[in-house]
């Protein structure tokens, strides 16, 4: 057998080889694939913004919005008996507007804390996520931004997020930090809202890569 024969023998032989050896893997399954996920929140989740972002990393079998605009937290406490009971996650994504309609920090203490209590208590195998409020500059209804943005009881939107953190921690429930972790600051504010406020579609993009990433390490 001359030697141009014996390379195309050899490279036959390669290529069996490497059709046999070769398996394509299968494409990772999400932890979420088909599930169910309950969003709750305020006019930011009710815009339906972040949610199907998310799902592009998820695949959610049915995602259920029950965000309802300009909704304060004690607000929340009145809706809890209308939340669905199938859900294998649940996101708890408000506060905002307790800043902007001058809640006091005390009555925002009761009422997550009310709220956490009930999904442990209605969501015991879920998987449940806080969601604390991103920043806000120069929304129509809202102070002066400088130097410092406070409502009319003297607290800034930081001081919500507190009291929402300090709670979910009590209830051991893992929270997602908007505020200091989204990247949508003062300096940025009109690139990511549409309003100072409200989230235009760089801003969803934005805050969905937050949630994925955490999503996607997230271990009860």
């Amino acid at each position: 057998m001359n030697s141009k024969k014996l390379l195309i023998v050899a490279l036959l032989f390669l290529v069996i080889i490497a059709v046999f050896v070769y398996v394509e893997k299968p494409a990772k399954e999400s932890k979420y694939e088909g599930k169910t996920w309950l969003t709750i929140g305020d006019s930011i989740t009710y815009l339906n913004g972040y949610q199907p972002i998310v799902n592009q990393t998820f695949n959610f079998g049915e995602i259920k919005n029950y965000g309802k605009s300009a909704f304060t937290t004690e607000m929340l406490v009145d809706e809890m008996e209308t939340w669905p009971k199938n859900a294998q996650l649940v996101t708890f994504f408000a506060g905002t507007n307790d800043f902007g309609q001058n809640v006091d920090l005390n009555t925002t203490k009761q009422s997550v804390d009310t709220i956490f209590r009930h999904l442990k208590e209605k969501y015991p195998k879920s998987d449940i996520v806080v969601i604390l409020p991103s920043q806000r500059w120069g929304f129509k209804r809202d102070p002066v931004p400088e130097p410092t943005m406070t409502n009319s009881k003297g607290n800034t939107l930081e001081q919500y997020c507190d009291v929402i953190e300090e709670s979910a921690k009590k209830y051991k429930l893992p929270t997602i930090d908007l505020y200091h972790q989204s990247g949508i600051t003062k300096d940025n504010i009109d690139t990511y809202t549409k309003d100072g406020l409200h989230p235009n579609k760089k801003g969803f993009k934005k805050i969905a890569q937050v949630m994925s990433d955490f999503l996607g390490v997230y271990k009860r």
